[in-house]
């Protein structure tokens, strides 16, 4: 019985592995994309030639270099890059093939670099960008993309060191600090 199951799964992944040696699209399956020097740098799904379901890229020494969810050739829902570490580089969330909702990224070594909030692939309300250390280092605010509103930057001791006014994505006015006014508060 075993030796059936195996004999059985190996004939039926002849056919995606052909679909891959030969470079052509699969209508329904895995497909597979390979570097020359055999490791697989791309891995898709497709129901009737159209991407539907996880979609993974690989670096050529084979680690994941990213992963995104399809249905009926849309983005939807998670999404994630990889640095080569193994770390994750981006985390997003798509709707019909638009970021929405929270995006974050992440330096090298794991910590939180960068946390915005997209509304139909613009951003949307609060931006902040951390330094390595966690401390704030700059917050501001969209508006259907623009800049708007007030806008504020920290040094690494996490004092206020500016603080800026935006309307329509111009900028109203600029303030700097010399001395401290405030500490940011650490992520």
């Amino acid at each position: 019985m075993v030796r059936f199951l195996l004999i059985a799964v190996l004939t039926l992944s002849l056919p995606i592995l052909s679909f891959a040696a030969n470079n052509k699209k699969t209508a329904d399956g895995l497909y597979r994309e390979y570097y020359p020097t055999g490791v697989v740098s791309r891995e898709e799904y497709y129901k009737n030639y159209v991407l539907d379901g996880t979609a993974k890229t690989f670096s050529e020494d084979g680690g994941l270099a990213s992963t995104a969810i399809y249905v009926d050739g849309k983005r939807q829902g998670p999404g994630k890059t990889f640095y080569e570490n193994g770390k994750v580089e981006t985390s997003v969330n798509f709707t019909d093939n638009e970021i929405d909702g929270s995006f974050s990224k992440y330096y090298d070594t794991g910590e939180m670099e960068r946390e915005s909030n997209f509304k139909a692939g613009r951003l949307e309300g609060p931006s902040k960008i951390y330094y390595k250390s966690g401390i704030l280092k700059k917050q501001m605010s969209y508006s259907n993309g623009i800049l708007s509103g007030g806008a504020s930057e920290f040094n690494e001791e996490g004092q206020l060191t500016a603080q800026e006014e935006y309307k329509d994505g111009n900028l109203v006015s600029r303030k700097e600090y010399d001395q401290t006014l405030s500490t940011a508060p650490k992520k």
